[in-house]
């Protein structure tokens, strides 16, 4: 029912609150861990402002585009992304002052491109794969094999992959 960005905030949150609670007993849970998680606070309120309040999310849908014919719809003020980049750079900017929030933009920047370069060939990869039919001839292939088990077997292969490897193969393969 929730999003994905909120169903593994949802699931991570009461896990992380046991942990601090476990090591650190009630004395954890102070003000000066308050104002440590206060950007991650304002970062899950911002999300589900966007995902779970219709009037939010309809002003943030448009402007949208097709980024291909056969693609679906991308509104890009709905992206995770844009709360993140604003949160992080109110909270430079009240860190550090203007100075240091520039030379951190200007050094995202300059690293950028590895990532970015990346997650375009790997968009183009996946784009290939399903335009081929290779992902469909896989995914039938599985289940033919597997049967019912499909289901429940690849997303726990995807997070055991992405656990050896230290990638996110997990995440990718129990989003789909």
């Amino acid at each position: 029912t929730l999003p994905l960005e909120l169903a593994a905030i949802a699931a991570l949150a009461p896990v992380m609150l046991l942990r601090v609670l476990r090591v650190k007993g009630w004395a954890g849970l102070d003000r000066a861990l308050l104002a440590r998680l206060s950007p991650y606070i304002a970062l899950v309120v911002a999300l589900a402002l966007m995902r779970l309040v219709p009037a939010v999310h309809d002003r943030l849908e448009h402007p949208s585009f097709k980024p291909f014919a056969d693609a679906s719809t991308f509104a890009p003020l709905l992206s995770p992304a844009l709360p993140l980049l604003v949160i992080a750079l109110v909270v430079a900017l009240r860190r550090g002052g203007a100075k240091q929030a520039t030379t951190l933009m200007k050094l995202t920047l300059r690293r950028s491109g590895r990532a970015a370069l990346l997650t375009f060939l790997l968009v183009g990869m996946a784009w290939i794969m399903v335009g081929s039919g290779l992902a469909g001839g896989i995914g039938l292939a599985v289940s033919s094999v597997l049967g019912s088990w499909s289901a429940g077997i690849v997303p726990v292969a995807g997070a055991l992959g992405g656990y050896l490897t230290g990638s996110n193969t997990g995440a990718g393969a129990v989003s789909m």
